[in-house]
């Protein structure tokens, strides 16, 4: 585009000049061809004038005779007027005075021959004009003069503005070239500076300025581009962002149909085993219904896997309405945490000293936002885990305080513990640590997920800490109510 521009420049620059030139020059040859034309007029003029005034005051004698004999002296009086030389011919033709008679002569019978029919005429031979007059008398047409001028001076005028216009010419088409050839590749570096701009935004890495600061169409074009670039990083991080969003939602997805599948088969596992056990004895009662000893033990574990089948199916539809109906089934009101703790230690205190197991109670007073049920279930569940899964003759410990406008709950105990790896999936429905204390404790592995929901459902956080065999600590965190005075 630089060379098309360049050679566009050229072409229109020589173009201008030679027409401008062509115009000058015609201009200027035209005015001396005017100017030469008026002063031979002038001249014809006057020499038409004293040869009437001559003829007039002269002796009468016809045109002829006195042309003959007037002619040459009229030719040298005329002569004197800067002219180059000046021939007098009489009305038939005939050559009758010469100024200069050693001028060579020039075949001027056509232009003499006009002339002689009173009209004017002028024959240009290189650097001289020869002008012919009629020279009119009282009677009629006395003869023709004939003025030679030279056109030297106008033409060597003519030839130095011919050179000085190729000169000047030269001047300005090599200065515009130049100038030309710097204002075109000025702008092209301004628009390569565009293309890499646009370059860039293609390839993601987007403008952190405009690209070019200037006040003309480019630096407006520049930073058009600036604020596209800026709209399309911005339209591109919100394309960034949903597709996050959608990839996490797939993941959400994809995990929740994993949890749906395991829900089902651990659902299943869990039923089938009391009612696997359950239909057993009811097997070996209807073999063996006569043994007392067997009657008795079938009849006890029945119904501890009865009862166990009974929590379960419970503990299942608690877990599935919290999901679906719970916003209809919360009453939120200000609690007091170090209240409600110290009535859910005391109802939890009889099955921790059945095991030898002591609770020890640090309350401080805060207040929550909550529903008082839903808070009550949760610290029977967690105190509940303390007691089936600590060790004989262990301790409990339980905490209230406010922490940076926080309510943060601690309940610890002496336990088996949980292992790090193991510390998230332990709010998954229907897992446990120990399967085997699990089913001897009575536990279905939907404790802690119920306890969660119902933690989040109250704008609260859950965490579990502890190593296995090292006791396990669960903080419980809610969001604390401030009443502010009216």
């Amino acid at each position: 585009m630089k060379w098309k521009l360049m050679g566009f420049i050229g072409v229109l620059l020589l173009v201008t000049l030679t027409v401008l030139s062509l115009l000058v020059l015609q201009g200027i040859k035209d005015n001396q061809l005017r100017g030469r034309e008026q002063s031979l007029q002038i001249q014809a003029e006057l020499a038409g004038k004293q040869v009437r005034q001559m003829y007039i005051t002269g002796e009468r004698t016809a045109p002829e005779e006195f042309m003959q004999r007037r002619g040459q002296e009229l030719a040298v009086t005329l002569d004197s007027y800067n002219l180059t030389h000046v021939l007098i011919y009489d009305r038939n033709g005939r050559r009758v005075g010469n100024s200069s008679p050693m001028e060579i002569a020039i075949d001027a019978r056509p232009a003499l021959e006009h002339a002689l029919n009173g009209k004017i005429a002028y024959i240009t031979e290189k650097n001289k004009v020869e002008y012919f007059a009629p020279l009119p008398g009282p009677e009629g047409l006395l003869g023709v003069v004939q003025l030679g001028i030279s056109i030297q001076e106008d033409q060597e005028f003519y030839q130095y503005i011919e050179r000085l216009f190729l000169l000047v010419g030269m001047i300005v088409t090599v200065s515009g070239l130049l100038f030309g050839y710097w204002f075109v590749a000025r702008q092209a570096r301004a628009i390569r500076k565009l293309m890499s701009a646009a370059d860039q935004i293609g390839d993601g890495r987007y403008l952190q300025s405009p690209v070019l600061m200037r006040g003309d169409e480019l630096g407006e074009l520049g930073r058009q581009i600036y604020a596209m670039s800026g709209t399309i990083e911005q339209q591109v991080a919100r394309l960034e962002t949903e597709k996050r969003k959608l990839q996490e939602a797939v993941e959400r997805l994809e995990l929740l149909e994993q949890s749906q599948k395991q829900f089902i088969n651990n659902f299943s596992h869990e039923f089938k085993t009391p009612v696997t056990s359950i239909k057993a004895y009811a097997d070996l009662l209807g073999m063996y219904n006569d043994d007392p000893g067997l009657i008795r033990e079938a009849t006890s574990n029945m119904s501890k896997e009865a009862e166990r089948l009974s929590g379960l199916v419970d503990q299942a539809l608690q877990l599935s309405l919290l999901n679906n109906y719970e916003p209809f089934a919360s009453h939120p009101e200000p609690v007091d945490l170090a209240v409600l703790l110290e009535d859910a230690c005391g109802r939890m205190n009889g099955k921790a000293l059945k095991f030898g197991i002591m609770m020890h109670l640090d309350l401080s007073p805060v207040r929550v936002f909550a529903d008082r049920d839903n808070l009550l279930h949760i610290f029977i569940n967690l105190l509940d885990n303390a007691i089936k899964y600590n060790v004989p003759q262990g301790q409990i410990r339980v905490s209230s305080a406010l922490e940076h406008r926080q309510a943060v709950i601690r309940i610890s105990d002496t336990g088996i513990g949980i292992a790090e790896d193991e510390r998230e999936r332990v709010f998954e429905p229907f897992y446990t640590v120990n399967k085997d204390r699990s089913r001897a404790s009575g536990g279905t592995g939907l404790g802690l997920a119920l306890v969660k929901s119902l933690v989040e459902k109250q704008n609260g956080s859950i965490r579990i800490e502890g190593d296995q065999g090292q006791g396990t600590k669960v903080t419980v965190v809610f969001p604390a109510f401030e009443q502010h005075e009216p």
